[in-house]
């Protein structure tokens, strides 16, 4: 089945999406977390590394997970590094002489017959919020697809939404933490998803903000936070409903929570 982990590292971005021997990592902000969930399922070589954008949150722990794990491919938005960060990662990934590629959007991948599809950043970097440039992608096999939406911005919105792919997901990676926002999300509201993942962490910023959960709440969303459930995992065979559950403890075997959600 296609496995994937929303890593429970506080204010720290973390996706590894798995089937069979293939697996892709989408940021570690946090690499000691990082670092532990994969020897946990025994991970020792990445077929993809994803770096969304440059935020630390996305970026700090790149550099040392290039320096402890074989990596195939790093992908990165082709904008040029700010921090000292995500510029180490960089040169440290053409120091070992790996595969570097920028996605865009419409660009499409399969890899153990999972897609991948490239829904931002736009072909014309607009070069400004690193947020706008970020990498965002729809990850699906058979009748099943994930949004993975962490770093978009509302400004960014319409132009996924206009970019003609299907994002009608069951499940959705949110944004930014659960961040407030002015106005209701015109792509939350179009999406629809069953389940929202929130990444976060103890923080004095009073994420997630209350009127991103009452929303949600309204919508008859459920919310899986990986503060109080720890890592979150969605797994699914391309036919069945998909399987969604909170690991407090991977290895003990400690599932919190666990229930089936109908494919959309």
């Amino acid at each position: 089945p296609l496995r994937i982990y929303v890593i429970s590292g506080g204010l720290a971005d973390s996706i590894l999406v798995n089937r069979g021997e293939f697996n892709m990592l989408v940021d570690s902000g946090n690499f000691e977390a990082t670092d532990a969930f994969l020897k946990s399922l025994n991970v020792k070589k990445l077929n993809v590394v994803v770096v969304t954008r440059d935020y630390a949150g996305a970026v700090d722990g790149i550099y040392s997970l290039l320096s402890k794990y074989p990596v195939d491919e790093l992908w990165e938005n082709g904008v040029a590094p700010s921090s000292e960060s995500l510029a180490g990662a960089l040169a440290k990934a053409k120091g070992l002489n790996m595969a570097i590629k920028h996605p865009e959007m419409g660009d499409r991948w399969q890899f153990s017959g999972v897609e991948f599809t490239a829904l931002n950043p736009p072909k014309q970097r607009l070069r400004g919020n690193p947020d706008i440039d970020a990498i965002v992608m729809k990850v699906s096999m058979g009748r099943f697809c994930a949004l993975l939406l962490n770093p978009t911005v509302q400004e960014r919105e319409n132009a996924l939404l206009s970019g003609g792919e299907d994002l009608k997901c069951g499940v959705v990676a949110y944004f930014k933490h659960g961040e407030g926002r002015p106005e209701p999300s015109v792509l939350m509201s179009n999406v629809a998803p069953l389940d929202v993942i929130l990444s976060v962490g103890q923080n004095d910023l009073g994420l997630p903000k209350a009127t991103t959960l009452t929303r949600l709440n309204i919508a008859g969303t459920r919310v899986w936070r990986t503060d109080e459930r720890g890592t979150i995992r969605i797994t699914n065979d391309g036919f069945s409903p998909y399987e969604i559950a909170g690991i407090m403890n991977l290895t003990k075997g400690n599932w919190t929570d666990y229930f089936g959600a109908s494919v959309n």
